[in-house]
């Protein structure tokens, strides 16, 4: 899978941000608690219809905010789909480009272990960067 856009409103830290991807490899890094992690969550919350690192949606739902909206451009197999993930406080989430999600990604061969394991490394290497960075400033 490769992911070519992203999209969040209200997700975790973001109030809104709207990032593009090369399809070959990129580099998330950062500051400490400035959303490497939360961007790397709701990649994989839109694999996995859930989240690593909450138990309820409403927790990745910005404080004060009844909502939150996660999009993704993602390719697999010469083909192009759009994943979207609409969360609200109180309410049931609602899931486009899936019939469920899960049983959607893995008929397009997404495999949702490996998914999570691979945004694992990534944000273990992101914290090992940030790391190294404090350590040499």
């Amino acid at each position: 899978m490769i992911v070519r856009s992203i999209s969040l409103d209200f997700f975790r830290n973001y109030l809104h941000l709207e990032a593009g991807f090369h399809p070959g490899v990129n580099v998330i890094y950062g500051e400490n608690a400035q959303g490497k992690t939360n961007l790397l969550e709701a990649v994989a919350y839109l694999s996995t219809a859930s989240s690593h690192r909450a138990r309820y949606d409403r927790e990745l739902i910005q404080f004060g905010v009844d909502h939150a909206f996660v999009q993704a451009q993602v390719s697999a197999r010469q083909r192009d789909f759009t994943l979207e993930a609409r969360l609200s406080r109180g309410g049931r989430r609602q899931l486009f480009g899936t019939a469920p999600l899960h049983r959607w990604l893995e008929k397009r061969g997404f495999d949702p272990v490996n998914i999570f394991y691979i945004f694992g490394v990534l944000a273990m290497l992101g914290l090992a960067l940030t790391l190294q960075a404090a350590r040499a400033s």
